[in-house]
Parts: structure tokens; sequence; C-alpha cells
């Protein structure tokens, strides 16, 4: 009997306790490589690893003596899944350290904190991303070589082999975690990689001629806003070598006439199609194409793409980067009691909070000649925070790439390519502003503001949408929106709201009837939608509820669930959303596009 407890002590117990031990000595390595990828310490990030291919050689070689496990029959699975999962490990640590290699000599580039030293700015990293992007291309096929053989080691990992709890340990739901990860990075992986591909050519190799256009949501349209004014940026090798501003109206005169959309003659009361008014497709890219062949018929320089930013994009630069003073338009209005409060803030300066108001205090009021003239303050204040940017240090990239991102999630911030496959790119990446495909139901709520000049700045919105089963089995919808001004009138910025409202809902939904519409638009297709119309009116100071109901297609609501997408329009005014359906209520802010489901009973 000593002899057996004595075998199984040096031939099961020991050698299990040393593997134990030392799976628990990499946990000290994975923390510090944490705080070091946190960090964007390439440096700190390659002492971890080391630390952790050391660790993983010895567990490896502890493992190793349990190998006469593979003859037991019970534990041969086990033990197999062991050298899976360890094989797995050192094959991450490879494909990490390629990575690493791969971009160290770039860390100024790429925004390390290990280079924060040089001081490069955010033009000159651009600059040189036109450079280096291209070579890091290679090592993102090699690491995705590197995903697939993970891939296929885990794939031999059977987790319902596991317990879900051991101990203080989720086995199972690690398992899976990890198996489902390596699904989500691929795709991310070959994006990177187009990414990496077409950068160099989206900053300027060669020369491009891009036109960004000033959309005030203060004035909203269907893609954000009133078109303001526009900028022709040349850009060549990663630095912007050129930029001409003009206001939305400047290329009126060289544009030949052409029929508006019947809403813009008829609210607007124009009989061609401005290039201002360019944008009242929802669907971004569609309104990118018309503003584009508008621009064609110009003879002006030929365009490479388009980017779309609003007032909020730059009232969230100036939070990052901080008030800005323009030498010709300081005006310290805190004791004109007469202008809307969020004027009278912030001294002599812009900031987040003042900028819009006295934009249209400086164009509206203070301005002199036609619309050219009045606006050149958009281009002194474009010009002004562009500045910023391209001077700001390394140390800012990482709240830049941040930012750069909390504008596409919000659609402040379109892109738009003629080239096909870099426009698919910007689709992938999210920066389209596409009216998109969804399963289940599906709404977006778009509105115009044609000649309400700019209440939108006061204007809130909050949307109720009730789901009622029919005694035929199908479903009802009343989606209720409720607008609210309460800004007194002043015949400037806050005067009658007049509003044209698209519902876009699932294809082959049934009007029933609209309620609190001064015009109702009837149904119609389009962009794979069914799309419903009203227009109205609203006073100053008062609420008004225009009411869409309607049935939904058959199948779009499935037995045991409810599922829902909500696109935000751009520059929108709604804020709280609240579904009601089966005696459940779910609600939410829609600062980005929503998706939900419910469980039915």
């Amino acid at each position: 009997m000593l002899a057996l407890f004595l075998l199984l002590y040096l031939f099961i117990v020991r050698p299990t306790s040393v593997v134990y031990t030392k799976a628990v000595g990499l946990k000290e390595p994975f923390d510090q490589l944490r705080v070091a990828l946190e960090g964007k310490d390439s440096l700190l990030v390659s002492r971890a690893l080391g630390q952790l291919e050391s660790a993983l050689l010895e567990l490896k070689g502890s493992y190793q003596r349990l190998g006469y496990l593979r003859g037991v029959p019970f534990v041969r699975d086990y033990y197999l899944d062991g050298e899976h999962l360890l094989e797995a490990f050192s094959l991450s640590l490879e494909g990490g350290r390629s990575i690493l290699e791969a971009v160290g000599p770039f860390a100024g580039v790429l925004g390390e904190a290990a280079a924060l030293g040089k001081n490069l700015s955010t033009e000159e990293k651009v600059s040189d991303l036109t450079k280096t992007l291209p070579q890091l291309s290679p090592q993102i096929d090699a690491f995705l070589g590197k995903v697939f053989l993970i891939k296929m080691e885990l794939d031999q990992i059977d987790p319902q082999r596991y317990p879900r709890e051991l101990g203080d340990m989720q086995l199972r739901s690690w398992l899976e975690s990890g198996q489902n990860l390596l699904s989500q990075i691929e795709p991310l992986l070959e994006e990177s990689k187009g990414v990496a591909e077409f950068l160099p050519n989206v900053l300027g190799i060669p020369e491009r001629n891009y036109l960004v256009i000033f959309q005030n949501d203060s004035e909203l349209r269907a893609t954000g806003g009133f078109i303001t004014g526009y900028m022709i940026v040349t850009v060549r090798g990663g630095k912007v070598v050129n930029e001409e501003f003009h206001s939305g109206a400047h290329i009126a005169r060289r544009l030949p006439h052409s029929p508006p959309p019947k809403p813009i003659r008829r609210y607007l009361g124009v009989r061609t199609w401005h290039f201002h008014d360019g944008n009242f497709s929802p669907d971004f890219k569609k309104t990118a194409e018309n503003l584009i062949s508008m621009w064609k018929r110009t003879k002006l320089p030929q365009l490479s793409g388009l980017i779309a930013i609003n007032t909020k994009t730059g009232e969230k630069l100036i939070d990052l980067f901080g008030p800005v003073k323009l030498s010709k338009y300081s005006l310290d209005l805190s004791d004109r009691h007469w202008l809307p409060k969020d004027c009278r803030v912030g001294g002599d300066k812009f900031t987040s909070t003042n900028l819009v108001c006295r934009l249209e205090f400086y164009v509206e009021r203070r301005g002199r000649g036609g619309a050219e003239k009045r606006k050149v303050i958009l281009a002194q204040l474009a010009g002004a925070i562009i500045s910023r940017v391209k001077s700001s240090l390394v140390v800012t990239w990482p709240r830049l790439s941040d930012f750069f991102f909390s504008l596409r999630d919000e659609k402040d911030l379109l892109l738009y390519s003629v080239d096909k496959e870099e426009q698919a790119l910007i689709e992938k990446l999210g920066f389209a502003g596409r009216v998109e495909e969804s399963e289940g139901d599906y709404l977006h709520i778009n509105d115009s503001n044609f000649g309400g000049k700019k209440t939108d700045i006061f204007m809130r919105e909050s949307v109720e949408q009730r789901l009622t089963k029919l005694e035929s089995g199908g479903w009802r919808k009343t989606v209720k929106i409720v607008y609210h001004n309460p800004q007194e009138y002043d015949d400037w910025l806050s005067v009658e709201y007049k509003d044209f409202v698209r519902l876009y809902v699932p294809q082959g939904s049934k009007l029933i009837a609209i309620k609190g519409a001064k015009k109702e638009w009837g149904s119609w297709e389009e962009l794979g939608k069914t799309v419903f119309g009203a227009y109205f009116t609203l006073w100053p100071k008062r609420r008004h509820s225009l009411t869409f109901i309607y049935d939904l297609p058959e199948g779009i609501i499935e037995k045991d669930y409810y599922r829902l997408m909500m696109q935000k329009q751009p520059g929108t005014n709604i804020t709280l959303v609240k579904v009601k359906i089966d005696g459940k209520i779910e609600s939410f802010n829609l600062k980005t596009d929503k998706k939900f489901e419910i469980a039915l009973e």
C-alpha cells in the first residue's frame, strides 16, 4: 500500500502540483503585459512577453512529464486538450512578438509611449504613416497565419467536456470565449490589412483633392444639416498642402439647372436643386454620389472623396484642444442679455458651449455682404482648429484616435470615396452613414428643417414606440414623436419650425394613419425600406406630437423575441426613446445606432 501511495505521489500528485504552480506563475507577467499594453509602452510589452515566454517554456516542460497520461483512457482527452491549449498560447506569444518587432521601428509614428520623447507633431506622424503602413501589411498576413493555427488548436478542444465552474474558474466559459474571440479577431485583422494598404493612397500618394462639407445641424437636414460651407482640401504625402473655403451658395452660379425633389420645391420655394440642398437622401453614400455628380457639372477640380462634418464635430474638437480666439471675432457678449444664454458664456473666445450660437451671431447679426463674405469666419475658425490638430504632439494621438471613433459612432463624421474598394472599406469600418439592412423590426426617423431657420439649436424630440398584437396574429406599431422648442421667438434663431419628416420602416409595412401632420405624403419604397412622409409646423414655446400608425410585415416579429434596429440621423434632436411591447418597456438615449431584443412571453 505504501508503495502505491509513493507511486501516486511521484507520478501524479507531485508533477501535477508542479504544473499547477507553473500555471499560476503566469499571472504576474500576464498582468504586467496588460498594464504595458494599456500604457502603449513597447519596451514594457517586450519585457512582459519575454517573461511570459520563459514561464511558458517551464510550464510546457513540466506538462510533458505527464506525457504517460496519453495512455490512460479516461484522462487521455483532457491531457491532449492541455497540449492544444499550451500550443495555442505559444503561437499567440509568437504572433505578438512578430507584431511587436514589426511596429518597433515605427513606435513614434504609431504613438507609443516609448517614443514620446521624439515630439512628433500629428502632421509629421500622418506623413510618416504613408511610408510605414505598407511595410506592416506582410506582418499582418503572417499574424493571420498564426491566428489560423491557434484556431485549429483551440477547435480541437470540446468545452462541453468541462464543468461550467471549477472552484473560482469559469472553465467552460473561458474556453468558449477564446474560440469566439478568434472568430472576431480574423475579420478585424483583415480590415487592419486593408487600412494599411489603402491609407497611404487616402493620405495623398499620389496627390488627392477632398471635398469637406460643413453641415449646420442647427438647421437639420437628412445627413446632418444644411450645407453652410465647403472646403477643397488638397493632400500630398500625408500633409495638407492647400485649403480653399467657400460658402454653400458659392457653387450656385456654376451649377446647371436641375429640378429639385418635390418636398424641397414645395417648402423652400425653389425651382432648381442647389448644392447646399443636395444632401436630401438619408443614406450618406447616395447623398455623396449626388453631391459629386453636381460637382462634376461645375468643371471644378476632380475629387477623390467627400468628408462631412457638423457643428458637433467642432464642439468636440474645441473640448479636446481648448477654446479658440479669433482676433476679428473676439467680442465679449456676456452683457448682451437679449442673446441666448449659451452665446453669453466664454468671454471673448469660442468654446464648445457657445460655438454654434456665436457663429450664428457673427454670420447673421454682424455679417455684411453676401454669404461668401459673411461666412469667412467659418474658414478662419476651421483653419485655427486644423492648425492645432496638425501641430499637436504625438502624446495626443491616443486621445485623437478615441475622438475619431466617437465621431464615427455618433455620426458626426461621414466619409465617402469614389474608389469602390476604398468605399467598401469605409463601409466595413462604419464611417459610411448607410441606411442598413436589418433582421427584425427597423426604424429611422429623419427630420429636414425646410425654412425654420436655426430652430434645431433648441428643438428636443422624444420617441415612444408601442407594439400591439392583432387578433389576426399580426403586429400593429404606433410611433409617437413629441417635438418641443422651449425657446422664445426671436425672429433670428428661434422661429416657426417647418419639418419634413420621413419614417423608414421594414419593407412591406402598411400605413394605417398619420396624426398631427399639416400635410401627409403617404408611403413609398426607398433604400430597401418602406417610407412614410409628413410635414408639420411648430411655433416656439410649444409642443407638437406627430404619430404614425402602421402594420408590420408578417414574420418581422418572431414568436419568442422582438428585435429592433433603430438608426440615428446625424445631428438628430432625438434623446429619449421608449419601446413598449408585451407589457415590457425598453428605454435608451439615441446617441448611436441601437440594436436590442426583448424576450416575449
